[in-house]
């Protein structure tokens, strides 16, 4: 009983909490930026019960969360990744393409962009899967 409390609580310490990483964009975005899409993909090595050790990348190279957005101008989009840095759950932020549009009727034109970043590794490495008793027979 004592082991199945100690993993229900590893398990809770690693999960990634996903509201508070969109609630944290939600307040760094700045207003001259909108995102149109948002990926995002917890890495095997930060789930419980995988034999990866934390701090390794996911076996794709992909990234762990993409944002694609509109902005009015690059610098804008500069302001968001800086901003992006302070969120203590990224890491690893890089602008992967950042394009300016054509200029409307009005002459304004905008700036589509994409970036992307890694979650950081848990302080504490998840729980491993250990096999059920009898070898599950």
């Amino acid at each position: 009983r004592v082991a199945m409390s100690q993993t229900a609580t590893q398990i809770y310490d690693s999960r990634v909490s996903w509201s508070s990483v969109l609630d944290q964009i939600s307040l760094l975005i700045p207003e001259t930026c909108q995102l149109t899409q948002l990926a995002a993909s917890v890495p095997a090595s930060m789930q419980a019960g995988s034999s990866l050790t934390g701090g390794q990348s996911t076996a794709s190279g992909t990234a762990d969360v993409t944002l694609t957005g509109i902005a009015v101008a690059q610098r804008d989009v500069a302001e968001f990744m800086t901003r992006l840095g302070l969120m203590p759950q990224l890491t690893n932020i890089q602008l992967v393409n950042s394009q300016a549009g054509a200029a409307t009727d009005t002459g304004e034109t905008s700036v589509t962009y994409t970036i992307t970043a890694s979650l950081r590794p848990f302080q504490t490495a998840p729980p491993l899967a250990v096999p059920a008793a009898g070898g599950g027979q």
